[in-house]
């Protein structure tokens, strides 16, 4: 798989919400989630993660620190 600029595409996401929850939270966590992946150095402690809790970690604290705003 490539994007638009035929690069390989080598890190995906994917955002799960209940289906009973309400209001626009999950749009919050998602553009939360594009702006810290601007930063190649986000993305770089994400390519260097070597388990998945060290991912969850690095994640869910952008989560965090969007639902505290």
């Amino acid at each position: 798989m490539a994007g638009d600029d035929d690069a390989p595409v080598d890190t995906v996401f994917q955002l799960a919400v209940p289906s009973a929850s309400q209001g626009d939270a999950h749009l919050k966590l998602l553009a939360a989630l594009s702006r810290k992946l601007i930063h190649a150095d986000f993305r770089a402690q994400i390519k260097a993660a070597t388990t998945p809790e060290q991912v969850i970690e690095l994640i869910g604290s952008t989560i965090n620190q969007t639902l505290e705003v």
